[in-house]
């Protein structure tokens, strides 16, 4: 096979023509002409060459020629052969006439069939002359021609020379040229032609813009229409092709429209190749283009594609066309449809639509297209889900469909099965795809059968085995075994393959069917694939039972199998081994000796199978057989040892893993020299480089090391390696190191081979194997360094590379994956061992065990190995486990409590284990687990019934043990715990107490089971141990008197013991208690403290719980004496013996304890005992440093001993030293009963307090409270003491005192201070420090007492600061949890204190999270502390920065909710309500807050009624606030219910209220658009009443339109009042008395504009000419006009000039006037009939520029109407007739006055401010525009902005277009000096906060315009004012919607404005007029405000949206109902604000 690989080097590359032609001719060179072929073909070609020859005998040659080529089979060799044969030819093409030309491109056409020849035509250029003859007139020449030209163009897309030549001569353009000239040949040709070009357009270069560029999309698709068959489809390929080359190709084909002639050649009509390319046209154009999807679709084409897909199954058409038709149409379809997915879908979901079988038939078949090429790309663009398909498919086999959809829903599964992608969705997908394949193939009634099962097993009813009904449907396939086709045979095998592979009964069911002849004889007979699957389901047979393999045997299956083994594919031959592996059972010597024949033959090339075979018979044979010469089994592993040296890498490494599996099995087989024959051959191959030749060479080695203990040959041998083996253990291919380590782990079973080893050298790959490697390489590795290390002593530098390596780590980190009983289990743990019993080695080098203390989450590994393990292993664990006793007891504790079943397993081995090691250790765990789980501990021993056997070992431990105690003291390895969790510090660690080790812990888990059971008490006193515990003591006692013995703390754990089982008094009664006694008192003259208190302890529970008769033993034993020695210790010297004492519930001070019981004995007190004490107790009555309580205690028991006992007294009278300290007895009796005296005890407590000890410094200060409590007026004596008691107190509070006595010393400080003397003290001022010092401490109840004397010294400022300075704030605020009550008061009133008039301590507070903790605790807090509370944040909020901050918003539902308690009084209610006001003020706070109604509203309502007027005044305001949200305002029940509460106290308003309410009620009344709710208007216009019937001088503040549409009230007190007031017409004249109305009756120059005049042009509005002239003028803004009468008067104009001699000019104009009557817009007759005699006696007119006003002007905007300047004759209400002798120039004054000042100037005044404007039309008028070219701020100018700005006189305020805005406001910004701000309701973006001394200096702001006029604007700004005069400042300009801008009124300020309309130009001059407004300046110093509001968003909009004007607004207009009932409601609680204050 090798060889004929070899002999084919061209496969992989095609041919070049220069080989082509040597290989031809080498191969005609020995040609034969035995029919003279040859020479009749060499005779043509010579008399071609002939110039001789005439024209006819040339043809009469070609057609002989051709003749021959095409009867002849050797012609083309004859042909190929002659060198002259093709230039011949050629040339005749070329030059010849018309026939021979012909003739000649026949004959090279029909050469051109065979390839070689081809290239040689194409070689001898007969491109040119052949499209010469093809643009012939000769229609043969053309077809002859066209022929040829196809013949050579067929080489394909190798033909790298024909591509060349064929663009070199430019063959395509000719050909396109050609077609679309159209040839004679018609048809014919044009089919040839496009054939050629089919097969040039994927090899020539350049083919497509070659073709494009001739015009061949158009020769397309006219040949698409008009050509035949065969060339329609080259047409369509070519389509096909070039839009995919080139997408734009598609809108010509569309626009050709050629989708509907494509879809028609998808007809039946049409032969199959026309419409698979039609299909492939249509595929591409739909992908293409998005456009021709929907034509398709429009086109009807989807049932067309569809059609097309079903076409092979319906017409029954096969072949590649057949595929191709369905596979491109179902991609066309696919495209137009969105996707594959998208058609599946489509398709499964119109199955339930079809109306009849055929369409459900057809969808079925379109359906099983689209699943058969359904791909990844499908899948990427939009996933299919199988299971849906599926579902749907199965519903359609049902029995009762036509067998045609029964047959299609078969082909549609075969397609989802068959669909790798959608088959791997599905659930059993290969058995269903085989059961599809069966069905396809059976017959009716099985296929009946097959369905039925599909169905069961597709709807999961079943398996496959019961799908199939068990063994019947065995035997149905294994009846389909025998006579059935191929395919069906294969599905057959493939089920039974599945079911044996799936179900043990088929195994049976397929033997007792008689499968197995058959699939043996498939095995010989069958296909490869069934073959295979014959073979396993052979070997699965014979793995299930025994009789089935032996009925495989019998039935000669070893032979096929072997067959298999030789012949077979890859697959089946690996299949053939496993068969063979489980069917040879026994030693089969034929079968060996084939397979040992195969071994040395040719076939099989591979080996490797045949091995494994091999393998599995010689794992079997006798191991006579195996060392016998000559035998079969001894061939075949001295074969397989001999080919271990085979050439072929693969043969040597699979023969070394067929030794290894063998040696593997056979120990008895290693024992023999064949394993030392093999070892030999094996390591020579350690010297490969092969990879996979180690790996497996290593394990062969790793199999044969197995006894190398047993064969000392192989050992000798095999210690060779070890070098080799080493270095692969760290190669870098992970399984070449895993078998090394392997080979490693057995090779080191040789104690000599493991000594020699380097430790390094094996733990550093083994532990890289731990971690890397395979569970068994892991095992292999663990076993590798236990097997090391257990032959060597553990030293340090093996310490450290076992740190290094992390080698611990790595086999607790394999313990997670090993079986807990397992042999690997075993090695792993005997590795953690042998390194647990490692030592330290300095700080450098710490034990290996070590890393678990740091990495504990390792622990659980090892604990796991203990429950429900061999006792072996559970002692390796126990061993290990316990070293980590001491640094980890907590978490080892856990775990093993954890652990189910460990606490027994550890148990049972420290009873049942004889090894002193892993009793220690398992008592120490025990330790450790009773630390965290006591209780658990004691159930499951008492469970187990194991406590009594466990205490009994214990005590039999300490009886056996060592007569030294200390003998093991100095041992590294020994085992200790840990008394303490955590190291607090490097002393705490060395106290003796800390570490118990050795024996002592069988000791002290005796104590902690003694000391929380009595039952254990009385059982280890019942098993000896207060014997035991006895001798123990006196052996260590005198082993303490030798100079060279060191204390291992035996003595005091003995004692402790004691001391805990003397607390039963049947313990005390027995016998061996009074022989302890001496022993107990003896330990009292040891020097180790510990042994002398717990003797103490012991003695004290002897003491407390014994007879009389122990208590005069324990006195008598000179005990006394021993306890008198340890009074008084200080408790930081003994602290670790008071934890003891606490953990195992003694008493504390056991000395005292003792001897105060001890002297309550009177035959002890009254003894020689006491006598013996009395010296010792008065030595202790002088002080002692290291023991501080001494005195006291000795004090205490001296008065104990002298109480009634005379000669106790005389004994101490006798005693020196008494009398020096006569004055300290019953020192504090004598005090505390003076106490009661008065003044006399201040001295005397105040010096017990400075020098007593703590607790008669507790008794003074205690006294002196009481004292002072009494009397606060001592305090001042206790200040006046010669020794100052504030001082001493302070030095309490700073001294290292206990925190109790430095709380009551802050306790006497609060009382103190409460006296303004003391506190003004320095003294005081010395304690505040102290005191907040103690507020960081931990917390006690000592911190109330601390922040009372604190809240006493904030009543002085100057200490308020001291303490804020001293960092109070932060302790205040962290002592706010819990639910200290009392505490929290104090300490909010101290932060109240604090923080009045510091804002700096406010946000230190709140930056504590003072709010925050507030918050917890408000919710569950009492009245008292809520009202606290509420003051605390009413103080913190009074800052607006607090009130506008996160944390403040924090407060508001809490305070709302506060505010519903009904017990919490008005001072709480007060703060709180102020808090929420300080907060909801700023409207950016109230946007954070969505409380609804019920949550706001409610609580304030009945507030409005509290007794408190300022509970009153703040809940109205807040009210007011609310009001304003819009959120708030959706809840009308709640709005109304809020107003009516307001308007209930309206009556009582007084005067300077009603003032301000007038006006601002006048507009809401006459609010007509949006309409107020009636509701709420009512309101409005009762509160309106209510002032006016308060007083009349309000009427004149009332408009006539307010009084009239209060007639129209619901309510009858409000109609009646205004009906029959007397002084409402009278107020229509009042009101305007001083508005300078204009009066035409009162113009001598006036006249009636009738309808007739000519400047009166209205239309229907006036239907009668002599009625007077109307007019409306509508503004830009909706529903926004001024209307009236017109009427003609004169204006007396005068200059603007300054020159008073000028005359005035008379100025002739109409001026338009409004009556009275037109107010009256009532919705009835009644209104009118009912004031009308009013209004006829009052009428009268006036000017006010127009006074019917609506929209924004009725709203206050421009009450008296609009005057101004228009381009057209109307000026808005006054327009000028134009003068011969007055040139009409307008002069407009603005200064932001109610009414607009118009004065005349002339051109003159302003010469040398000229601007020219253009005239613009907008929508409905003209406009003024001017050109600018820079605007600048200060010096500062925009570069080339040049844009236009409208001069708008009716703006209030002034716009730039977007981008210069921006430019301009950033300028501005930067060069303002004042901090930036925001204002609420003002439209602009820049705005900033004024100084103290008003608007600062502002920078300049000008404008130039075209002619390099600059125009400043005097005043930019808007200055906004507050109470106290200006508060602020915004930049008055905005942003434009367009590109133009506007010069507004606040830019014209300052000026006087010229427009010369005649010629166009605009002026200006500074104006002098004064401001008639009368506001305040630009830089206000006094206190004056703003009269007059801004301007709404709607009026500040852009240029084309104007509002109105004119530049001073009035009342902001409203925009909706709710903001009517917002101002309404604020009016109504700023009201009842004023009058409630």
């Amino acid at each position: 096979m090798e060889r004929n690989g070899e002999s084919r080097p061209h496969d992989s590359e095609p041919p070049t023509p220069h080989s082509l032609m040597k290989m031809g001719s080498r191969d005609r060179g020995n040609m034969e002409d035995p029919d003279g072929t040859l020479a009749s073909v060499a005779q043509c070609i010579e008399q071609l060459r002939q110039s001789s020859s005439s024209s006819q005998e040339k043809e009469k040659c070609l057609r002989q020629l051709l003749e021959l080529i095409n009867t002849r089979e050797n012609a083309f060799g004859a042909v190929g052969s002659h060198s002259q044969a093709v230039p011949v030819l050629v040339s005749l093409l070329r030059s010849g006439s018309l026939g021979i030309k012909i003739q000649s491109a026949v004959v090279l056409g029909s050469l051109c069939q065979e390839n070689e020849l081809r290239v040689k035509v194409l070689l001898g250029g007969c491109i040119p002359p052949l499209l010469g003859l093809l643009k012939s007139n000769s229609r043969e020449g053309q077809i002859a021609a066209a022929k040829t030209i196809y013949s050579v163009s067929q080489g394909g897309a190798k033909d790298h020379v024909g591509s060349k030549i064929f663009s070199t001569e430019g063959v395509v353009p000719a050909l396109w040229q050609q077609l679309d000239k159209g040839l004679k040949a018609g048809n014919e040709v044009d089919h040839l032609l496009t054939g050629a070009l089919r097969n040039l357009c994927s090899s020539t270069e350049g083919f497509w813009p070659a073709t494009i560029q001739a015009g061949g999309v158009d020769v397309l698709v006219k040949l698409l229409t008009t050509g035949q068959s065969s060339t329609q489809a080259n047409v369509c390929f070519l389509l096909a092709s070039m839009m995919m080359e080139d997408a734009s190709i598609c809108s010509k084909i569309l626009a050709a429209e050629a989708t509907k002639l494509l879809l028609k050649l998808l007809g039946p009509d049409n032969e199959a190749p026309l419409r698979a390319e039609a299909a492939s046209a249509l595929k591409s154009l739909s992908a293409q283009s998005k456009e021709a999807r929907r034509e398709i679709a429009n086109a009807n084409g989807i049932p067309v594609l569809i059609n097309a897909t079903i076409a092979p199954s319906k017409e029954f058409m096969q072949g590649e066309f057949a595929l191709a038709l369905q596979d491109n149409a179902m991609c066309a379809l696919a495209n137009i449809s969105g996707g594959l997915s998208y058609v599946i879908s489509s398709l499964g979901q119109s199955l339930e639509s079809c109306s009849s079988p055929a369409q459900v038939a057809d969808t079925l078949g379109a359906l099983a297209s689209a699943l058969m090429i359904y791909d990844s790309k499908a899948e990427y663009a939009r996933a299919s889900d199988p299971e849906e398909v599926e579902k749907t498919l199965l519903q359609q086999l049902k029995p009762q469909l036509p067998f045609l959809i029964q047959e299609r829903t078969i082909e549609a599964l075969a397609s989802l099965y068959g669909n790798g992608i959608l088959a791997s969705k599905l659930a059993n997908s290969d058995a269903k795809r085989l059961l599809v394949g069966l069905i396809t193939m059976a017959t009716d009634e099985v296929q009946e059968e097959l369905i039925r099962s599909l169905l069961i097993f597709c709807n999961n009813e079943g398996t496959l085995w019961q799908a199939l009904q068990g063994r019947e449907g065995i035997q149905l396939l294994i009846s389909l075994l025998g006579l059935s086709s191929e395919q069906q045979q294969e599905c057959a095998v493939a089920l039974l393959c599945l079911l044996s592979n799936e179900n043990d009964d088929s195994k049976w069911a397929i033997t007792a069917a008689g499968g197995i002849p058959p699939l043996v004889q498939i095995l010989e007979t069958g296909s490869a694939k069934a073959k295979e699957d014959s073979a396993t389901i052979l070997g699965n047979l014979c793995n299930h039972s025994e009789d089935i393999r032996a009925c495989v045997e019998s039935a000669d299956a070893v032979p096929a199998l072997l067959w298999l083994l030789k012949n077979g594919r890859p697959n089946g031959k690996e299949i053939a081994a496993k068969t063979l592996n489980h069917l040879i059972h026994k030693s089969d010597t034929a079968t060996i000796s084939q397979l040992t024949a195969l071994l040395l033959s040719d076939l099989p090339e591979s080996k490797i199978y045949v091995l494994d075979a091999l393998k599995s018979l010689l794992c079997v044979a006798p191991l006579s057989d195996m060392v016998r010469e000559g035998s079969a089994a001894n061939d075949a592993i001295e074969t397989m040892i001999k080919i271990l040296s085979s050439v072929k890498e693969e043969t040597q490494a699979r023969s070394a893993l067929a030794l290894a599996g063998i040696f593997d099995v056979r120990k008895d087989l290693r024992e023999t020299n064949i394993a030392v024959k093999t070892l030999g051959s094996v390591m020579k191959l350690l010297s490969s480089e092969s990879e996979t030749i180690l790996a497996e060479v290593s394990q062969c080695l790793a199999a044969i090391f197995l006894s190398v203990k047993e064969n000392r040959d192989l050992a000798a041998l095999a210690r060779d390696a070890l070098p080799t083996l080493v270095v692969l253990a760290n190669s870098s291919v992970l399984q070449v190191a895993e078998q090394a380590v392997c080979a490693l782990a057995n090779l080191l079973l040789d104690y000599d081979t493991s000594e020699k080893a380097i430790s390094e050298e094996i733990v550093l790959p083994a532990t890289a194997v731990l971690r890397e490697g395979s569970n068994a390489g892991k095992i292999h590795a663990a076993a590798a360094i236990a097997r090391l290390l257990r032959s060597r002593q553990i030293d340090s530098s093996l310490t450290e590379c076992v740190n290094r390596n992390g080698t611990v780590l790595a086999i607790v980190s394999f313990l997670e994956t090993a079986d807990s009983g397992s042999v690997a289990t075993s090695e792993a743990l005997d590795a953690l061992a042998f390194l647990s019993r490692s030592t330290g080695y300095g700080e450098q080098v710490k034990p290996a065990w070590a890393v678990l203390a740091e990495y504990p989450s390792g622990i659980t590994q090892i604990v796991s190995c203990i429950a429900d393990a061999t006792p072996l292993l559970q002692d390796k664990a126990i061993e290990i486990l316990s070293r980590l006793a001491q640094a980890r007891p907590l978490i080892l504790g856990n775990t093993i409590a954890c652990a189910n079943g460990c606490i027994s397993s550890i148990t049972r081995r420290v009873i049942s284990s004889s090894d002193a090691r892993i009793k220690i250790g398992g008592a120490a765990l025990l330790i450790c687990t009773a630390k965290v789980k006591y209780q658990q501990v004691v159930e499951d021993l008492h469970g187990s019934n194991m406590s009594t056997p466990l205490i009994h070992s214990l005590v039999g431990m300490l009886a056996s043990s060592e007569s030294s105690p200390g003998a093991d003291r100095g041992r590294k390895d020994i085992i200790s715990i840990s008394r303490i969790t955590e190291k607090e510090s490097e002393d705490d660690f060395e106290k003796s107490t800390s570490v118990i080790s050795g024996v002592n812990i069988v000791t002290w888990l005796l104590s902690i089971l003694a000391s929380r059971d009595d039952k254990s008490k009385v059982e280890i006193m019942e098993a000896g141990a207060i014997e035991v515990l006895t001798d123990k003591i006196s052996e260590s006692y005198s082993h303490n008197m030798l100079n060279d013995y060191k204390e291992d703390g035996s003595i005091w754990i003995c004692a402790l013991l004691l001391a805990i089982l003397f607390q039963d008094r049947d313990i005390i009664r027995a016998n061996a208690t009074m022989k302890v006694i001496p022993v107990l008192a003896s330990l009292f003259r040891t020097e180790e403290g510990v042994n002398r208190y717990f003797a103490a302890q012991a003695v004290a529970s002897l003491v407390c719980n014994g007879s009389r008769g122990t208590l005069l033993s324990v006195a008598n034993s000179g005990a006394p004496a021993g306890l008198i020695s340890l009074l008084g210790c200080a408790d930081a010297d003994i602290h670790d013996l008071l934890e003891l004492a606490d953990d195992f519930a003694l008493v504390r001070y056991p000395d005292q304890v003792a001897l105060e019981r001890l002297f309550r004995v009177d035959d002890i007190r009254l003894g020689a005992t006491s006598r013996k004490a009395i010296p010792a107790l008065v030595d202790l009555l002088k002080p002692i440093p290291e023991r501080p309580g001494a005195p006291f205690l000795a004090l205490g028991l001296l008065i104990q001993l002298a109480t009634d006992c005379p000669t106790n007294q005389i004994a101490m009278v006798d005693t020196a030293e008494i009398r020096r300290h006569e004055s300290a007895f019953g020192a504090v009796s004598q005090l505390v009963a003076r106490s009661s005296f008065g003044v006399q005890a201040v001295q005397p407590l105040v010096e017990i307090l400075s020098t007593g000890l703590e607790k008669e410094q507790h008794a003074a200060i205690a006294a002196l409270i009481r004292l002072l409590n009494e009397n606060p007026s001592k305090a001042l004596a206790v200040a006046d003491v010669e020794m100052n008691a504030v001082d001493v107190l302070c030095r309490i509070l700073s001294s290292n005192y206990s925190m109790e006595l430095k709380g009551d010393a802050a306790e006497l400080c609060s009382v103190l201070f409460g006296n303004t003397r003391i506190r003004s003290a320095l003294a005081a001022a010395r304690c505040v420090e102290p005191l907040v010092s103690l507020l960081v401490s931990e917390y006690s109840p000592s911190h109330h007492s601390v922040v009372r004397a604190l809240d006493k010294l904030l009543d002085d400022d100057q200490l308020a600061e001291l303490v804020a300075a001293h960092g109070a704030v932060i302790p205040l605020v962290g002592l706010l949890y819990g639910r200290n009550y009392l505490l929290h008061e104090a300490i909010s009133r101290a932060l109240v204190k604090l923080g009045k008039d510091r804002p700096a301590c406010k946000m230190e507070m709140v930056k504590a999270g003072v709010i925050e903790c507030v918050l917890d605790i408000l919710h569950e807090a009492p009245d008292f502390l809520s009202a606290a509370f509420s003051e605390l944040l009413r103080i913190l909020t009074n800052n607006a920065s607090i009130a506008k901050g996160h944390s403040a918003a924090k407060v508001v539902e809490p305070l709302f909710q506060l505010l519903t308690r009904s017990e919490f009084g008005p001072d709480g209610q007060h703060s709180a309500l102020q808090v929420l006001v300080n907060i909801l003020e700023h409207p950016q706070c109230r946007v954070d807050y969505t409380l609804t109604s019920q949550q706001a509203i409610e609580p304030l309502l009945p507030l409005l009624d509290s007794p408190a007027s300022a509970v009153r005044q703040l809940a109205a305001e807040l009210l007011s606030h609310l009001l304003l949200e819009e959120h708030l305002q959706k809840d009308p029940l709640t709005q109304q219910r809020a107003v009516r509460a307001l308007v209930n106290v309206s009556t009582i308003w007084p005067n300077e209220i009603a003032k301000e309410g007038v006006g601002q009620l006048s507009s809401v009344i006459l609010q007509s658009d949006p309409l107020l709710p009636h509701a709420l208007w009512e309101c409005a216009a009762s509160v309106l009443s209510s002032i006016l019937q308060y007083s009349s001088e309000f009427y004149l503040e009332v408009p006539v339109a307010v009084l009239v549409r209060l007639l129209r009230s619901g309510t009858e007190s409000t109609v009646v009042w205004c009906s029959e007031c007397p002084l409402v017409f009278r107020a229509f004249i009042m009101q305007d008395r001083d508005l300078s109305e204009y009066n035409p009756s009162g113009s001598s120059t006036s006249k009636i504009i009738s309808c007739s005049h000519q400047l009166c042009a209205l239309g229907p509005d006036c239907p009668n000419p002599k009625q007077q002239c109307p007019y409306t003028i509508n503004y830009y803004s909706d529903d926004t006009s001024t209307s009236g009468f017109l009427v003609e008067d004169v204006l007396h104009l005068l200059p603007g000039n300054s020159d008073v001699s000028n005359k005035s000019v008379k100025a002739p104009v109409v001026i338009g006037c409004v009556l009275l009557c037109s107010y009256l817009n009532a919705p009835d007759n009644y209104h009118k009939e009912t004031f009308s005699p009013f209004l006829d006696s009052y009428t009268f007119f006036y000017f006010r520029c127009g006074n019917k006003q609506t929209g924004g002007y009725l709203s206050g905007v421009a009450p008296d109407g609009l005057l101004g300047l228009d381009l057209e004759k109307f000026l808005l209400g006054v327009f000028l007739q134009k003068l011969d002798t007055l040139e009409i120039h307008f002069l407009y004054v603005l200064t932001k006055m109610i009414l607009e000042g118009y004065f005349l100037g002339t051109r003159e005044l302003l010469a040398n401010k000229l601007l020219l404007f253009c005239l613009c039309m907008g929508k409905s008028n003209l406009t003024y525009i001017v050109g600018v070219d820079a605007c600048c701020i200060e010096s500062s100018c925009l570069e080339n902005p040049e844009f236009q700005m409208l001069v708008d006189s009716g703006s209030s305020f002034s716009f730039l277009p977007a981008q210069i805005f921006e430019k301009v406001a950033n300028e501005f910004d930067r060069q303002v000096n004042a901090p930036k701000s925001s204002f609420e309701g003002y439209p602009w973006k820049y705005c900033y906060k004024s100084s103290p001394d008003g608007v600062p200096k502002l920078p300049s702001f000008t404008l130039k315009f075209a002619t390099s006029k600059s125009f400043v604007v005097k005043n930019p700004v808007f200055v906004i004012y507050g109470t106290q005069g200006a508060v602020g400042f915004c930049l008055a300009v905005q942003a434009a919607d367009g590109d133009i801008g506007t010069i507004g009124q606040n830019f014209m300020t300052g000026y006087q404005i010229v427009f010369d309309r005649e010629n166009f130009k605009l002026g200006w001059s500074e104006s002098n007029c004064k401001d008639l407004s009368d506001r305040a300046p630009l830089n206000p110093t006094g206190n004056n405000s703003s009269s007059n509001s801004l301007p709404t968003a709607q009026q500040q909009s852009a240029p084309n949206s104007r509002a109105v004007s004119p530049a001073v607004a009035g009342k902001t207009p409203s925009e909706s109902s709710a903001k009517c009932l917002s101002c309404l409601a604020k009016l109504f609680s700023l009201m009842l604000i004023a009058h409630l204050s």
